[in-house]
């Protein structure tokens, strides 16, 4: 009989650190910093990136009026940096300044060869990272 109630205790305490995500909230944990942006020479972008980089990074909205300036894009971001840690390993950086903007009623898909951030970027937008 106390067999099975330690086995009852030890797994549900085990069930709980799963469904409560503890391990997962470990990982954030990091004792290396997460290296600085790069600028867009480093980068090496395209021209064309460059072009929709800095079409996203002119639109503003003001909050008092509800309106925006530039173009107008239901979704825009602008900037996004994901970098994954470890609690003793090295930070590495799945996605690195990426901007973006898409209007109402565009098809969108994001192009890369594999490794390149595109599900992690999604996975961001969407919340699940």
């Amino acid at each position: 009989m106390l067999i099975l109630v330690a086995h009852f205790v030890v797994g549900f305490a085990i069930l709980a650190v799963i469904e409560m995500r503890l391990c997962l909230s470990c990982s954030k944990w990091s004792c290396k910093k997460i290296p600085m942006s790069k600028t867009e020479e480093e980068l090496n972008l395209d021209d064309d990136v460059l072009h929709e980089k800095d079409r996203c990074e002119g639109q503003t909205f003001d909050l008092d009026t509800r309106e925006s300036h530039g173009a107008k894009d239901v979704i825009r971001v602008t900037n996004l940096r994901k970098a994954y840690t470890t609690l003793l390993g090295d930070p590495f950086l799945a996605v690195e300044q990426i901007s973006f903007g898409i209007d109402y009623g565009e098809c969108f898909a994001l192009l890369g060869v594999n490794g390149a951030g595109k599900s992690t970027t999604f996975g961001c937008l969407t919340g699940d990272i």
